[in-house]
């Protein structure tokens, strides 16, 4: 399973007035965020005051290294009475850590009468955590020597793709081990078994080359278009080939910016690809305020826009 890299919460954290009004330091309940297998967060929040002033303070548990960037809003659906602090990113090693403010807001402030902060027996903070992993190493880590020697030992291949007129030549082996559908194909003993071949009518020769370069770990990224490929992943995901899917959304992962985002949230969207949507929703939501400004927002379709939306504007996790 390939593992998530940008992961944007929303905690609405609801601390009794009684601890408030009594000045006593008070913390969350712990919640888990997950980037993957055995790749946990765990992330929870204090509330510190002191004779004067009040903090806040967002602590992070993880294996990993990760980039943070935490905003903390009180009571931030009345504009009026909202008190809003904004963090800077910064990245947390595998220690126990904690960022905040230890200067958030006076206590006369605080408790002032009217002041509209201590609602129905309790204060509201809101978090709004943004976190990234640091990867420490690449996950395409290069040619694979034995498969090279096999892509270039054309005389044993034993496949062959005709698409366009021409021919792409391949191994039964490799594919029965890539793919679920050629591993069905051969045991089966279907007409293409059979006779050692497969006509490809809905992708064009440079499709299925490359997406046979792939398959074989040859190099392949070097002037690759986003609309190519889209559609060799659209290959891959024909054949049901999800660890060359995985290398596509690796590639578009590299790629992302605020120039491409909206291009790979449609191409997410419409093929369903979890891992990259998270991706573009977490850059997304880190430029919230100018999202529409970016490259290709103007033609995005109407339910792809809807969708984003929703999910960024998703109800508060909440914790009590």
């Amino acid at each position: 399973m390939l593992a998530i890299r940008q992961v944007y919460r929303q905690f609405r954290w609801h601390i009794p007035e009684a601890k408030v009004r009594g000045m006593t330091p008070y913390e969350s309940p712990r919640s888990v965020i997950s980037f993957g297998v055995n790749k946990d967060v765990e992330v929870f929040f204090q509330y510190v005051p002191t004779e004067s002033e009040i903090g806040f303070f967002c602590h992070v548990k993880t294996p990993f290294n990760i980039q943070a960037s935490i905003d903390v809003s009180v009571n931030s659906e009345i504009s009026y009475f909202s008190t809003r602090q904004n963090s800077s990113n910064v990245v947390y090693s595998s220690e126990v850590s904690h960022l905040g403010w230890s200067h958030f807001m006076t206590k006369t402030k605080l408790l002032k009468s009217g002041s509209g902060y201590l609602r129905n027996g309790r204060l509201e903070v809101d978090w709004f955590v943004f976190l990234r992993c640091v990867p420490n190493e690449k996950r395409f880590v290069g040619v694979n020597p034995i498969l090279t020697m096999l892509f270039q030992a054309k005389d044993t291949m034993d496949f062959v793709f005709f698409v366009d007129e021409q021919e792409v030549f391949s191994h039964k082996c490799i594919l029965s081990v890539v793919s679920p559908v050629f591993n069905a194909m051969f045991k089966q003993n279907f007409k293409e078994a059979k006779e050692g071949r497969i006509c490809i009518k809905d992708f064009s020769f440079e499709i299925v080359q490359i997406a046979l370069r792939l398959i074989y770990n040859q190099p392949v990224f070097e002037g690759l278009t986003f609309e190519t490929a889209e559609l060799v992943y659209k290959f891959f995901d024909k054949y049901y080939m999800t660890e060359q899917m995985e290398f596509i959304i690796d590639w578009f992962v590299s790629r992302l910016s605020v120039d491409s985002v909206w291009k790979l949230t449609v191409f997410s969207f419409n093929l369903n690809v979890p891992y990259l949507m998270d991706e573009c929703l977490a850059l997304l939501c880190n430029h919230w305020d100018n999202m529409a400004t970016f490259k290709d927002f103007d033609g995005i379709p109407m339910e792809t826009v809807k969708f984003v939306v929703r999910k960024l504007c998703t109800r508060f996790q909440i914790l009590e």
